[in-house]
């Protein structure tokens, strides 16, 4: 498993992360404000407030590879 903060603070950016994450064989999932979500679904990641970051939970042990995959819209 792996935590990583991202920030999707406009819908070009919510959309390409979904497209990003989609194919993953894997869950990925999407924490703020006591809210999770399931993070390849873009109409689940509409509950939260975009202007703040979120935190991305991945269902992997391939760590570099999903933190390489993120980079773009990660902050941390």
């Amino acid at each position: 498993m792996v935590e990583k903060t991202v920030l999707l603070s406009n819908f070009t950016t919510l959309k390409k992360f979904v497209e990003t994450v989609l194919p993953l064989e894997f869950d990925v999932r999407a924490v703020s404000g006591g809210k999770q979500v399931n993070a390849k679904v873009i109409t689940e990641l509409f509950a939260f407030d975009l202007t703040k970051p979120v935190t991305v939970i991945a269902d992997t042990t391939s760590i570099a590879a999903f933190t390489k995959l993120i980079k773009p819209f990660s902050i941390d």
